[in-house]
């Protein structure tokens, strides 16, 4: 059973039109920033979907996004089987993610 965050990474071209690209997405689909344990994240949580955590940071031309999910047990990435139906659907949200950045990429 793997635990933890995963980790995405995209070469860009411009800083400012990713971080507007990640606000929208954020937005569009229903993240709130919360502090979780000191850090600055993004959760989405429904009672069908579960809860989707979110974070990203840009530097210079890279962007680094990271996304898990919470149960009972802890954190755990995208890719555990356990966690197989909440992890597929925000597999596909993320789809949407990544293909905007793909635009913008180096």
């Amino acid at each position: 059973m793997a635990k933890g965050r995963s980790a995405y990474g995209f070469n860009i071209k411009a800083a400012k039109q990713a971080e507007s690209i990640i606000q929208t997405w954020l937005k569009d689909n229903k993240f709130n920033p919360i502090d979780l344990k000191g850090e600055s994240v993004y959760l989405s949580k429904s009672f069908w979907s579960g809860r989707k955590y979110f974070t990203y940071k840009i530097k210079d031309d890279t962007v680094k996004l990271y996304a898990w999910t919470h149960g009972v047990a802890g954190d755990f990435d995208l890719d555990t089987v356990t966690n197989q139906g909440v992890a597929k659907a925000f597999r596909q949200m993320l789809a949407a993610l990544f293909h905007e950045l793909k635009t913008i990429e180096k």
